[in-house]
């Protein structure tokens, strides 16, 4: 394992999870109600306080793949694969870091921005992000 991998890990992102970037943020667009709408199915799951970590400017807690696939639905699991052009273990193992790294940067005070969520601004500083850990 390289460095750079071992460090990726250490920061919980996957190896390979910048390439699923574009997809997420697109199907995050496309989720009913927007980020606000993914953070009321996080809290309706029970996952509030994982979620609240995220927004929080403290650590973010690790979420499962069982919980990523709960919260997010099958039809989205689904379209993201089918635009990933992988399979779905990989895809919900991706997930589980670049979900919890997303909503941190949408709420860099502790306050979530969605309203005004820029997806070409997002997709620039998260990529400057997870290009260090490829």
């Amino acid at each position: 394992m390289s460095f750079l991998s071992s460090l990726a890990g250490a920061a919980g992102i996957p190896h390979g999870a910048s390439k699923l970037l574009p997809v997420l943020l697109e199907e995050l667009q496309k989720y009913p109600g927007g980020i606000a709408g993914l953070i009321a199915k996080f809290q309706s799951e029970g996952l509030g306080a994982i979620v609240a970590s995220w927004i929080g400017t403290g650590t973010n807690e690790p979420i499962s793949e069982a919980q990523v696939k709960s919260v997010l639905g099958q039809d989205t699991i689904s379209s993201i694969v089918r635009t990933a052009g992988t399979d779905e273990p990989a895809v919900l193992h991706k997930l589980t870091g670049l979900l919890p790294l997303v909503i941190d940067k949408l709420s860099p005070d502790g306050v979530l921005k969605d309203e005004n969520l820029d997806p070409g601004e997002l997709m620039g500083m998260l990529s400057k992000l997870t290009s260090r850990f490829q």
